[in-house]
């Protein structure tokens, strides 16, 4: 996200309206995935706070290890 527009809860507004828009738009899925680079601290938070959950699993991206996170849209 831009800088100009961080710390205004804009990020976590889109993460909790997002499991509605994939269940309406695709609703053949029961899952949102996504990864994030071990030392992006705030968007660990940020995606734990919006209820994604860290499993615990782990693969060695481009830049280093990434951390899988996983939303199960139930």
């Amino acid at each position: 996200m831009d800088s100009r527009h961080q710390k205004k809860g804009l990020a976590f507004k889109a993460l909790k309206v997002l499991p509605d828009m994939i269940k309406r738009d695709h609703p053949d899925k029961d899952e949102i995935i996504l990864t994030v680079h071990h030392t992006n601290i705030p968007a660990i938070n940020l995606y734990k706070k919006a209820g994604f959950v860290d499993n615990g699993y782990r693969f060695n991206g481009e830049d280093g290890e990434e951390l899988v996170f996983h939303y199960a849209l139930d």
